[in-house]
């Protein structure tokens, strides 16, 4: 209360220290805080590297297009992941008459890398045991490209990521939604292709 310092009685052990007078604390101190705080910040960048890619692509170069939602880059077969595009050899019904979807479909995929710098990153293997990958294009994100432009359908049993530009493109009947199409899975499995 005078300003000089307090002296320890003789034999009294150091305790805790005190809050300034007037200021009451609860709960755990700081010291303690520090071990979940770190724990926090992992946790969240762990989450960030899971939903965004890393820096260094898996997959750097030219990509060659193999259907609507396959390219093969460096020698490797590589699905657009969280999309579904018509096979090379489906067809739908525009306007009454037969179209190659397919092929279209296939085409709009070419227009974006044709001539582009694509970079892949690795998320898994598919169902033809290539692999699947998030894949972008001078800075566009193919998947959600094609989906956004009508010529691939969200994959939502795998991911709903591209829910928003499936239903932009389909209120606007962009690209398939101009059209009566099967979805490729129902059209794989009536001609009894693997899933």
């Amino acid at each position: 209360p005078n300003g000089r310092a307090r002296r320890r009685p003789a034999g009294a052990r150091p305790g805790p220290a005190e809050p300034p007078q007037g200021l009451k604390c609860s709960g755990p101190t700081a010291p303690n805080m520090a071990p979940l705080g770190m724990y926090a910040v992992f946790a969240a960048l762990l989450l960030l590297a899971q939903v965004s890619p890393p820096s260094q692509a898996d997959l750097l170069g030219r990509a060659r297009v193999v259907d609507g939602d396959t390219i093969e880059m460096e020698g490797l077969t590589v699905r657009l992941e969280g999309i579904d595009a018509p096979e090379l050899k489906q067809t739908c019904v525009k306007n009454g008459r037969i179209w190659p979807c397919g092929e279209a479909a296939a085409a709009a995929l070419r227009t974006l890398v044709q001539g582009r710098h694509t970079e892949c990153w690795i998320r898994g293997t598919d169902r033809d045991h290539g692999f699947s990958a998030y894949c972008v294009a001078a800075g566009k994100d193919l998947g959600g490209q094609m989906v956004e432009d009508g010529w691939a359908l969200a994959r939502h049993l795998f991911s709903y990521e591209y829910t928003r530009a499936e239903s932009h493109a389909r209120s606007a009947r962009l690209g398939l939604w101009s059209s009566e199409f099967e979805t490729p899975w129902e059209w794989r499995k009536r001609m009894g292709l693997a899933e």
